[in-house]
């Protein structure tokens, strides 16, 4: 019986399409502890924004030569974000329902002004079926770690106990860490049943099923165990 990991987090949009994070081509860094920068010689949209990153947001826009900056035109930067003279973007993004594409110009007192495009992005979910390693995204929240919700079951058996399984609300992962995922496969359908594998993610566990007892004619066999919750 095949089990899975469920991820409930808006980190995963880029990932759920099979496609990967828009690429770092040197045209961002991390100015600091506490800020991003993104330089707009180089650079016409920003990564995007994930549901469980929206919050503590700085990002520094930066051009040789430019010291003030200003928001021209008719466009915007997403809803709960601000610029100030400096060129520094900070708050804290609004929430959407689907994802929000912001299209903004910025005007340095020096140069060309650049149109960038930033989009925020949607709650969204994540499947694995099989072993894998999920690389957290990094993005412009000064925040270190992000908060996803976690569904796994253990492997079960046919003629035995189900997999346990495991519901975790508020998992915290740290930003741009790798986290082993294995999957529990399930018993083998034999007399009598092999017990299901564990099944992990991050420091989560759900324990697989036991596995059935074998039976005669006329004789009622016996179930296996129900997984555990947690190893």
């Amino acid at each position: 019986m095949k089990k899975t990991v469920v991820i409930m987090a808006s980190l995963l949009a880029a990932f759920l399409a099979g496609c990967p994070m828009p690429a770092n081509n040197g045209a961002e860094s991390a100015g600091s502890t506490d800020k991003h920068s993104v330089n707009l010689a180089s650079t016409s949209s920003l990564r995007g924004i994930f549901d469980s990153q929206r919050e503590n947001i700085k990002v520094q826009f930066v051009l040789s030569g430019a010291s003030t900056f200003e928001i021209s035109g008719a466009g915007a930067l997403p809803a709960g974000l601000t610029m100030n003279e400096n060129g520094l973007v900070s708050g804290s993004a609004t929430a959407v329902t689907s994802d929000t594409t912001a299209n903004f110009t910025v005007k340095p007192n020096v140069g060309a002004s650049k149109d960038l495009t930033w989009v925020v992005k949607a709650p969204t979910t994540m499947k694995f079926t099989r072993d894998s390693t999920w690389k957290v995204p990094d993005g412009y929240s000064t925040n270190t770690t992000a908060t996803i919700q976690v569904l796994i079951a253990g492997g079960g058996h046919g003629g035995g106990g189900g997999g346990g399984q495991v519901v975790e609300a508020n998992h915290q992962v740290r930003l741009g860490s790798s986290i082993a995922i294995k999957i529990g496969a399930g018993g083998a359908g034999v007399a009598p049943g092999n017990p299901g594998a564990t099944t992990e993610f991050d420091t989560l566990r759900a324990v697989g099923g036991g596995g059935g007892d074998s039976t005669t004619k006329g004789v009622t066999p016996i179930g296996g165990n129900p997984g555990g919750l947690r190893g």
